[in-house]
């Protein structure tokens, strides 16, 4: 976390105990940008021994929940919000999975959503990386070196909001974000956008998100979307 952020990249997890407090912390110890996607509403700290880093987080970086404020931590919103945290980010990166981690629910959303997949090996008898190993298997890219990753990523050291608009950050032709800026010749509301790229309301929805952080699309105050200017 501390060396991605510290090359401009924002850092997104979903602010659980383990490797995403350990994200988000690096993160912010070197002055990084930090989005904590959240399975309760987003004025509720969960678990409550992340409460010092929610804070931090709130002054700091961003706090994202699609939940209504006060909405407690149920164990079906976890698996919800993953596509949440995958459609923010422009690469997924596993460090640790089990062979049945909501972490391969994330990557599962990542995949539907075009993006790169990287996961650092684990030794093979520990159970907690039966799944992340998998992965690899299965045509992930292994993680062997962050000075690989900061480059393969193109990340210079400059902050993600001043290379956010540049050629290399354009979404592939074909990929679903292509086809959502494609289809935005007009203002459209999450609905007509899904009916018209042909997927589920809540994943064009996700696409928009992702979009709008890129800087690519604006959201209007009548609930439409529009390429920004």
């Amino acid at each position: 976390g501390a060396r991605l952020a510290g090359a401009g990249a924002c850092v997104v997890s979903g602010l659980a105990l383990g490797v995403d407090g350990a994200a988000h912390r690096g993160a912010l110890g070197v002055g990084g940008d930090t989005v904590a996607v959240l399975g309760t509403g987003a004025d509720v700290a969960y678990p409550r021994a992340h409460g010092r880093l929610f804070r931090d987080i709130l002054e700091k970086g961003l706090l994202v929940s699609e939940f209504l404020p006060r909405t407690p931590a149920l164990p079906h919103h976890f698996p919800r919000r993953n596509r949440i945290l995958a459609a923010l980010g422009r690469t997924t990166i596993v460090v640790e999975a089990g062979g049945r981690s909501g972490s391969l629910i994330t990557v599962d959303h990542a995949l539907d959503l075009g993006r790169d997949v990287w996961v650092v090996p684990g030794p093979i008898e520990r159970a907690a990386c039966a799944g992340s190993n998998r992965l690899l298997t299965e045509g992930a890219r292994p993680l062997l070196s962050l000075e690989q990753l900061v480059a393969e990523l193109g990340l210079d050291g400059r902050t993600e909001a001043s290379r956010v608009r540049g050629p290399e950050s354009a979404p592939p032709p074909g990929s679903p974000r292509a086809r959502v800026l494609d289809e935005l010749v007009e203002p459209l509301s999450g609905d007509e956008l899904a009916a018209r790229v042909g997927v589920p309301v809540h994943e064009a929805l996700a696409l928009l998100t992702a979009l709008e952080i890129e800087g690519f699309v604006r959201s209007l105050p009548d609930l439409r979307y529009a390429r920004a200017a």
